[in-house]
């Protein structure tokens, strides 16, 4: 948790939208703005499943290649707190949360938004 808590990450497969460089998370330029356009899509009234079908018929795939997008993962991309430079993990042995801070990828306004909506 001391490397968390020093912006390293924890091990998993990091969030769609970011690659792992130096055990860190950096952007990843090709899969960040297909997280743009998810927000984007979202936030004009486009509906979960007319952004999955535009994932589809641009052979953009999930973190794990699958090439459907489930209407829960779209979810997670525009609730994910990622994107507004930081997230949260649960260190079960203290019992305390920590917030890291990573690269952001959504202006906050983006974020505001999304949430709003």
């Amino acid at each position: 948790m001391n490397k968390v808590k020093q912006g390293f990450w924890y091990g998993s497969i990091p969030p769609f939208g970011y690659s792992i460089k130096d055990h860190k998370l950096v952007v990843n330029p090709d899969e960040s703005k297909w997280v743009k356009f998810i927000y984007d899509s979202f936030n004009k009234g486009k509906s979960l499943r007319e952004i999955r079908e535009h994932l589809f018929i641009n052979d953009i795939k999930t973190k794990r290649g699958n090439d459907r997008w489930s209407l829960g993962s779209i979810e997670s991309v525009l609730n994910n707190t990622h994107y507004d430079g930081y997230y949260k993990i649960h260190d079960k042995m203290n019992e305390e949360d920590i917030k890291t801070s990573c690269p952001r990828i959504l202006k906050k306004e983006t974020i505001l938004k999304t949430r709003k909506r």
